[in-house]
């Protein structure tokens, strides 16, 4: 699929309980905020509808920065199944796909984004990033798996439905690209 026909959902409602107090999407890394230098390798995609899940808490934080965006609520804490749900359920029922993408990895190159949309080549594509040895996020799904996406609940994300997939396609990404923000830790050993 072209970007201009895929949605793309950027989970970003997670508890950040790993990571202290503070919330780690508004940590400050070199060019801005874990979420902004996030969705800066989004802004020139053409995607075509761009949905960010957010928390329970939204109160006081630069979601202006997000423009292009539409914004969707989760008010279950800790409920990633839950956000995938809704932010699929919020898309623009023209998307033959939806990338899904999340927050708290701000190293994913843009070109990573772009392959996942190439890859999804039919409605029942699933395609997933392979670092090393892992399949994990970010992902694509074509459009006859959004039933199964809006039906996640709990904690439990969409590698349930990616996990059984016959033929399951692969963007390879590096480790570097597929690292994310957890801890502290992982904020100070950022380059």
């Amino acid at each position: 699929m072209k970007p201009e026909q895929t949605g793309l959902v950027v989970l970003a409602a997670g508890d950040s309980d790993r990571f202290g107090a503070a919330d780690k999407l508004f940590a400050q890394i070199s060019g801005g905020s874990v979420l902004s230098v996030m969705a800066s390798s989004l802004i020139d995609i053409h995607f075509k509808h761009k949905v960010m899940v957010i928390g329970c808490d939204p109160v006081g934080k630069p979601w202006d920065d997000f423009a292009g965006f539409n914004f969707v609520q989760n008010l279950e804490s800790g409920a990633l199944g839950r956000s995938v749900a809704l932010g699929v359920a919020a898309l623009n029922p023209d998307c033959q796909a939806v990338v899904l993408a999340l927050g708290d990895m701000p190293f994913v190159h843009r070109s990573t984004y772009v392959q996942l949309c190439e890859a999804c080549t039919d409605l029942d594509s699933i395609v997933v990033s392979k670092c090393s040895t892992a399949l994990g996020p970010p992902t694509a799904f074509g459009r006859q798996h959004f039933d199964r996406l809006m039906k996640l609940d709990g904690n439990r994300g969409a590698a349930q439905i990616w996990s059984g997939h016959p033929d399951l396609k692969i963007v390879v990404i590096d480790d570097p690209e597929a690292r994310d923000i957890d801890t502290q830790d992982d904020l100070d050993t950022c380059p």
